[in-house]
Parts: C-alpha cells; structure tokens; sequence
C-alpha cells in the first residue's frame, strides 16, 4: 500500500500539470467567393482590376502567424509597386459581442525588410555575446595560467585545489555550452532569413507583362473572430478578399 501512495505521490504532480496545458487553437481560412480554383491542397480566389490580376489562397498556420500566397500580375502598360507591408488584413464579425477592448483592430502584414533587418541585427548581437564570452574565457584560462605559475613552488590546501578544479570545469563547460548555444542561435536565425529572403513576397516594382508570388505574414487573429477581410492596395486601387475564419 505504502509503495502504490509513492508511485502515486511522485506521478500526481505530472498530471497535474499536464492537465492544465490546452493546445492551441489551430486556425484555417476559406475564401467566401462563389468561385475559386484548387492548385496543390490550396483553394485560391482570384480578382481582376483594370490594370492587374490577383491570385490570393490561404497558406499556412504557424507559430502565431498566418500567411498568405498571392501572385500580382502587371497587365498594365506602366509599372507600379507592390508594397506587401501595406496589405492589411480586417476582422469583418464576430462569433459573439466584441469585447471592449479594441485588440481586433486591422493589422498590416509584417514587412520583410524589416524583418531581415532585425533578424542581421540579432546575428550581430549574437556573435558579439559569443566573441565575449570567448574572450572572458581567455581571460581565465589567462589568469589559471599566471596563478599557477606563480604558485607552482607553494603547497595548496585541498580547498584551493578544489576552487581552482571547479572554477576551471565552470568556465570550460560553460565554454562548450556557449558555443552549441551560440550554433543554435545562428543557425536559427538563418533558417528565418531563408524564409524571408525566398519564400516572402518582396517590395517589388512590377514592370509591364511581369508577375511576382510570394508569402505574406500576419499576426493570428484572436479566436473569436468569424471571418476577417484582406485588403490589397496596389497601384492606385484596392483589391477586398474576404475568408471564413475557422478554428480547430
């Protein structure tokens, strides 16, 4: 009986905890347009303008963030930009009473460009944090050096042995441990770089008979949302997508 109430005793807290943890909710969004094509799992709608067509479909759920796939085609005689940080994405109902606090309010989409711009500046303070640890290791191993030698010729007590050991095994350790840290770091944000880089759509000036097609990327809206509009400024004009907000 005693050895169950043990067993017990040490897997009760873990349920506990596990019983408080609820995932998160997983969003998808469905064009409310009669007419929409299929191409590889995504369900696009498209919009012509006098001077340009849209292809936009729901892409992705992922880490807080929604994205889009659009396609801009240029059928106008003279350029125009496509800005993606000025596609603005609106919550249009909601499932019940909108709450007091106006945190539905219209958002823009993250803009690539900056986003690579704090993902170099993360690099740069990463590698910084890393070179200063390298140096502060130096510093001691330095330091280890220069008492030793001058304590080569004096008896140490087992305490300074033992301070000098776990001194030296803390910095060397710690060392190692900043450099994985550091790999991981680095190698995260270049993984997040790669994303932005390729996969985003990019401001781009679209000349005549051209396309561009890329990602856009937008905070997830909050659950109780019904259906949210998305908003395309480009060339003088707007272009309105609306979808059906649905959360598993």
């Amino acid at each position: 009986m005693k050895t169950h109430s043990k067993i017990l005793s040490l897997f009760l807290p873990i349920l506990i905890v596990s019983s408080c943890v609820s995932p998160r909710p997983v969003f998808r969004l469905n064009p409310t347009e009669g007419v929409t094509v299929w191409d590889r799992g995504k369900e696009f709608v498209s919009i012509k303008a006098n001077s340009f067509v849209v292809h936009t479909a729901f892409h992705k759920h992922e880490g807080g963030l929604i994205s889009f796939d659009i396609e801009v085609i240029n059928e106008d005689s003279t350029d125009f930009l496509v800005s993606p940080e000025q596609f603005v994405l609106s919550p249009l109902s909601w499932k019940t009473a909108r709450s007091n606090i106006d945190f539905t309010a219209p958002q823009k989409a993250l803009d690539p460009e900056r986003e690579l711009r704090n993902i170099d500046i993360s690099m740069s303070q990463q590698d910084a944090s890393h070179t200063n640890y390298q140096l502060f290791a130096l510093g001691v191993a330095l330091a280890d050096v220069t008492y030793s030698v001058s304590t080569i010729n004096k008896e140490k007590s087992d305490a300074e042995i033992v301070a000098t050991e776990v001194g030296r095994e803390a910095v060397y350790g710690g060392l190692a441990v900043n450099d994985d840290i550091h790999y991981q770091s680095i190698q995260r944000l270049t993984d997040l770089r790669y994303i932005w880089e390729a996969t985003a759509l990019r401001k781009t000036t679209l000349f005549p008979n051209n396309s561009i097609r890329g990602l856009i990327y937008f905070n997830e809206p909050a659950k109780y949302i019904k259906s949210v509009r998305l908003t395309i400024p480009i060339n003088n004009m707007e272009v309105n997508m609306d979808f059906a907000v649905n959360v598993y």
